[in-house]
């Protein structure tokens, strides 16, 4: 296959795979990562210039059956609005005996449709992962502990990007013996 065509393959997967990305990002406005329903976040906050990072779940403890949302907090903290040009995210979640369960990745470009503008003083909420403990491919096995290593890297169009080293997680996970 010819390189432009490699090329221009690629470049579509990619735009196809960061207008799925952006179909799971909302905008929050005043969401941080005390706010209600994310009780499990990462302390204290990544931070790059005016971007603030955090990374939740919405609790500690599951059951078999429910499903666990990695969702980054991109905080706008200065006074103009931060318009970035790119994200990517990706999550990796280990069992109590280090066997991996579950790996996903995701890419934005931020095209103008999809915009990735964080107004000042606010906030955007972005869907990292989902994990269903109950999905044959990827489900708990072992009641316990679960190790989670998650990350986003956001880029600015005029700035320096936010990118942290993978931060964990801990989660539990309750599966009935049988």
């Amino acid at each position: 296959m010819p390189s432009t065509v490699r090329r221009s393959l690629l470049l579509l997967i990619l735009a196809l795979v960061g207008v799925w990305l952006t179909s799971f990002t909302t905008e929050v406005a005043g969401q941080s990562a005390n706010s209600p329903g994310l009780a499990n976040c990462i302390k204290p906050p990544t931070v790059s210039g005016n971007l603030s990072l955090s990374i939740c779940t919405s609790k500690i403890h599951y059951s078999l059956g429910e499903t666990v949302a990695f969702v980054g907090i991109l905080t706008n903290t200065g006074d103009t609005p931060v318009q970035l040009s790119t994200m990517s995210s990706s999550a990796i979640v280990f069992d109590r005996v280090d066997s991996l369960i579950l790996r996903e990745a995701g890419f934005d470009f931020c095209t103008p449709s999809t915009s990735c503008l964080i107004p000042a003083e606010q906030s955007l909420t972005v869907s990292i992962a989902n994990w269903f403990t109950d999905d044959p491919p990827f489900q708990a096995k072992l009641s316990g502990p679960y190790t989670a290593f998650a990350g986003l890297t956001a880029c600015p169009t005029n700035g320096r990007c936010l990118a942290p080293d993978f931060l964990s997680l801990r989660i539990v996970v309750s599966v009935p013996q049988n």
